[in-house]
């Protein structure tokens, strides 16, 4: 048996998200990036969108303490959720997957504040 987990998709760079209702323990992030990014061409054609492809994008969880790890594309969320250390919890019984192009994600991290995210928890 495995476990079935909501997750939320986060697209911070661009302040969207998506929402999928059950996503295995099984599943790898690299599936759930392909699952994700199965879109109409109309969305790839905006220009917000023009650094989204299922190559071109990284994968963060956040971690208990407020920080951030990169989630490996072919590691199972399984495999993040076992580790004890960094450990990455679940939000309201969801998975929370940050998902942040390549040429985007050294900024985006910089400004990364473990504090606030923390805060938005309370």
């Amino acid at each position: 048996s495995q476990m079935i987990y909501p997750a939320i998709i986060m697209y911070p760079t661009i302040n969207e998200f998506d929402f999928i209702g059950e996503v295995s323990e099984l599943t790898t992030v690299q599936e759930l990036i392909d699952l994700v990014m199965q879109r109409p061409e109309e969305w790839f054609r905006d220009e917000k969108h023009k650094n989204f492809s299922a190559k071109s994008l990284l994968a963060f969880m956040e971690t208990e303490s407020g920080g951030l790890i990169k989630a490996g594309k072919k590691l199972t969320f399984h495999d993040i959720l076992k580790k004890e250390t960094p450990s990455v919890p679940l939000f309201d019984s969801a998975l929370k997957i940050f998902l942040v192009p390549k040429a985007e994600s050294e900024s985006w991290i910089s400004k990364w504040d473990k504090n606030v995210a923390l805060e938005r928890r309370l």
